[in-house]
C-alpha cells in the first residue's frame, strides 16, 4: 500500500512540475513576443542565420549599389545561383520567359531551324549536326560552329534545353544567331519553318549486314526504325549494325519502344528515385526483330542511348563495338517556384539496367573496343562490324 502511495506521489510531482514548465514556458515566450524577441532551436538558427547573412548583402547593396537593381532579378539571380552550384551537370534555373520560350515545344508549337547542338560544360552550344534542305543548311551552318547567342541572348550560362528553347519559336519569324566558325564570328538571321530531320539513316554494309544510324530517338525514329528493319530485310539482311556514335539521347520512351522491338518479355530499365525506383520498362512477349545485332558507340553515345545499348547488352542480345560512352544518364523534371513562374529543373532520377547497374557516372563498356585513328576509320569498324557478326 504505501509502494503504491509512493508511486502515486511520484506521478503527481512529475506532472505538476510538466505542468509548470509548461505555464512558465508559456509566460517568458508570450512577454518575448511582446519584447519582439524570438527563440529558437540551435538548427533552426543557423537556417535564419544563413538568410540573415543575405538579408545583410542587400542591406548594403541598397545603401551603396549605384545602379537599380529590381527585387525580382535578385531573386532570380539567387536561384540561378543555386542550381549552378549543384554540381551535377544536369540542373538548371529559368526564368519565367526563358522557360516559355522553351516550354513551346511541349505545347506542339515549335518549329526549328535543321540543327542539332551539344553543350560541354561551360563552353558555349556547339553544331553538331545539320540537315540538309533547312534553314540552318541554307545559312551555310556547319558542325562544330559555336553558337555566341540567339536573339542577343547569350548562350554561355544556358543549358542546352534553354538554348533550344530561344531557336524554337513560331512558323514564320525569325532567330537571329551570332556563330562562331574557327576565327571568324558571323550574325544570320534564320527563317523558323516546319523542318524534316531524318533521324534514322540506313544502308547496307555488305550483302548480309545492314547499317542503322540513329541520330536521335526523337521525331519519327520508332517508325523510321521499323520501315528500315523491313527494308534491309527485304535486301537479304540477315543481321544489323545500330550505330549510336554521338547520339546524345532523346526520348526516353522512344528508346524502349524500340528496345521492345528487339528483346522478348522481361524487364528493359528503371529509372533509380531518391529512394526507390519510380519507373520501369519491360518489353513485350513477341520479338519483332531476332536476328544478330552490333551497336556502335563512343565517348559522345549518352542519356537514353547508353540506356538502350546497355539493356541490350546486358540481356544478351546485341555486342558492343566502340568505346566507352558518356555516362551521362539521368532523368530530370521541372518544378514551378510558386508565385514566381520562374521554373527549376532538378535531377529526380537515375537510369539503371535490369541487373541494377547505374550508367550515369559509369557509362557503357564496349565488349570489343575500338578506336577510330585512322583515316579509313569509318570503313574499317563498318567491316569489323562485319567480323564479328561472321558475315564479312
Amino acid at each position: 500500500m504505501e509502494r503504491k502511495k509512493v508511486v502515486y506521489l511520484v506521478v503527481i510531482a512529475v506532472l505538476s512540475a510538466a505542468l509548470i514548465a509548461s505555464l512558465l514556458t508559456y509566460y517568458f515566450t508570450t512577454k518575448s513576443i511582446e519584447r519582439g524577441e524570438l527563440y529558437l532551436k540551435g538548427q533552426s538558427y543557423e537556417e535564419l542565420m544563413k538568410y540573415f547573412e543575405l538579408e545583410k548583402f542587400k542591406s548594403k547593396k541598397d545603401e551603396y549599389y549605384i545602379r537599380d537593381v529590381q527585387e525580382e532579378e535578385l531573386l532570380s539571380g539567387s536561384l540561378s545561383c543555386m542550381e549552378e552550384h549543384q554540381g551535377d551537370g544536369h540542373s538548371a534555373f529559368y526564368t519565367e520567359e526563358d522557360y516559355r520560350y522553351f516550354d513551346e515545344k511541349s505545347a506542339g508549337s515549335y518549329i526549328g531551324l535543321g540543327m542539332l547542338l551539344r553543350k560541354d560544360g561551360d563552353n558555349y552550344p556547339v553544331v553538331r549536326q545539320v540537315f540538309p534542305g533547312t534553314p540552318a543548311y541554307d545559312a551555310g551552318i556547319t558542325a562544330g560552329d559555336q553558337i555566341l547567342s540567339v536573339d542577343e541572348k547569350d548562350t554561355r550560362e544556358m543549358d542546352i534545353d534553354g538554348v533550344l528553347g530561344r531557336i524554337r519559336g513560331v512558323e514564320g519569324t525569325k532567330a537571329k544567331i551570332v556563330l562562331q566558325s574557327g576565327q571568324e564570328t558571323r550574325e544570320v538571321e534564320l527563317p523558323r519553318r516546319v523542318t524534316d530531320m531524318q533521324m534514322v539513316m540506313t544502308d547496307m554494309i555488305n550483302a548480309k549486314v545492314g547499317y542503322v544510324n540513329i541520330v536521335e530517338f526523337s521525331g519519327s525514329a520508332v517508325d523510321d526504325f521499323k520501315k528500315a528493319i523491313a527494308s534491309m530485310e527485304s535486301e537479304g539482311a540477315q543481321a544489323i549494325v545500330i550505330d549510336l556514335r554521338g547520339n546524345q539521347g532523346g526520348n526516353i520512351s522512344q528508346a524502349m519502344e524500340i528496345a521492345d522491338l528487339l528483346l522478348d518479355e522481361g524487364q528493359i530499365a528503371y529509372v533509380m528515385g531518391k529512394e526507390k525506383a519510380s519507373i520501369t520498362w519491360k518489353s513485350s512477349k513477341s520479338t519483332e526483330y531476332d536476328k544478330p545485332i552490333i551497336i556502335l558507340t563512343d565517348e559522345q553515345t549518352e542519356g537514353v542511348s547508353e540506356v538502350f545499348a546497355a539493356a541490350l547488352q546486358e540481356r544478351g542480345r546485341a555486342q558492343i563495338l566502340g568505346k566507352k560512352t558518356m555516362g551521362r544518364a539521368v532523368m530530370t523534371s521541372f518544378f514551378e517556384v510558386p508565385s514566381t513562374g520562374n521554373v527549376v529543373k532538378l535531377v529526380t532520377g537515375r537510369y539503371c539496367t535490369a541487373g541494377g547497374a547505374e550508367i550515369d557516372g559509369n557509362g557503357v563498356m564496349p565488349d570489343e573496343e575500338y578506336q577510330d585513328n585512322d583515316e579509313q576509320a569509318e570503313s574499317t569498324i563498318l567491316t569489323k562490324a562485319a567480323e564479328l557478326l561472321g558475315m564479312q
